[in-house]
């Protein structure tokens, strides 16, 4: 799945914005820091979709969020994330 990066720091003036892919979803807290922690510690940047979605579900955790890298550095975050068990 495609998205469109959000942040403003993402957007290159030849570019326009770039894209981001999926590399990870989950609705388990406890994994999702996990892969963020693993990310942050080989310099990829990334972004938790449907982080705040938890406000309008009640906190029951139904919706999974999805971490999104540009898609230049999908193989590397794939790469890194190899090791962790997919899965809700």
């Amino acid at each position: 799945e495609r998205l469109r990066c959000p942040l403003g720091g993402y957007q290159s003036p030849g570019r326009g914005h770039l894209l981001m892919e999926e590399v990870f979803r989950t609705n388990d807290p406890v994994k999702l820091s996990y892969v963020e922690h693993l990310l942050q510690e080989a310099g990829i940047e990334y972004f938790v979709a449907d982080r705040h979605i938890s406000a309008v579900e009640g906190n029951i955790g139904a919706f999974p969020r999805r971490v999104m890298v540009l898609e230049e550095m999908k193989a590397q975050a794939e790469t890194v994330l190899a090791g962790v068990e997919r899965g809700w």
